[in-house]
């Protein structure tokens, strides 16, 4: 079959169809060209996973270690917020911790390049309860490959005075499609 060229805009009123299939240009189309009604499989789709870690409301932090989330694919830590239902008062403090291991052979190491704090000696900690704290900048390296492992760790200090209450930990991981 001999190549046609058509140089310049082309509109078509009608149906449109190609029988050998076409190839699209890299990132030509975008969100916004898709159809909220498209019927798009899931294993075509990156995936927004949202994890909270919670102790209970109005009772002291304490120490804990649990396992937040498994990834089925290839991906990055996209989020780390902290919230308290009231910030410590003397020199306690907690300090949170999200490790990974790569699989279920992996030794558990941190991914953050310092633990995340929340003690009443911090300057603004008046403004600590009931506030949204975003502890993301302290996660690196952010990718992970699938079948890692997730836990967070929660290590509470009292030394002397109250411990905050009602700690809240979310994690947000953003995986490539299956």
């Amino acid at each position: 079959m001999a190549l046609s060229i058509h140089e310049g805009d082309l509109h078509v009123t009608g149906s449109f169809s190609v029988a050998g299939g076409t190839s699209l240009a890299a990132n030509s189309v975008t969100n916004e060209m898709i159809k909220a009604q498209a019927g798009l499989d899931v294993s075509k789709l990156d995936h927004r996973i949202v994890q909270v870690y919670a102790q209970e409301k109005d009772c002291d932090a304490v120490d804990a270690y649990r396992v937040v989330h498994i990834a089925k694919g290839a991906g990055t830590i996209s989020g780390f917020k902290v919230f308290i239902d009231s910030v410590a008062v003397g020199s306690s403090k907690i300090a949170i911790d999200l490790l990974k291991a790569n699989g279920a052979a992996g030794a558990f190491a941190t991914t953050l390049s310092s633990v995340f704090e929340i003690t009443a000696l911090a300057d603004d900690a008046t403004d600590l309860a009931l506030t949204v704290l975003n502890a993301f900048p302290n996660v690196s390296p952010a990718a992970y490959v699938a079948g890692a492992v997730f836990a967070v760790k929660v290590d509470v200090s009292v030394l002397g005075g109250t411990v905050p209450t009602g700690l809240v930990v979310q994690f947000t991981f953003d995986e490539e499609a299956q």
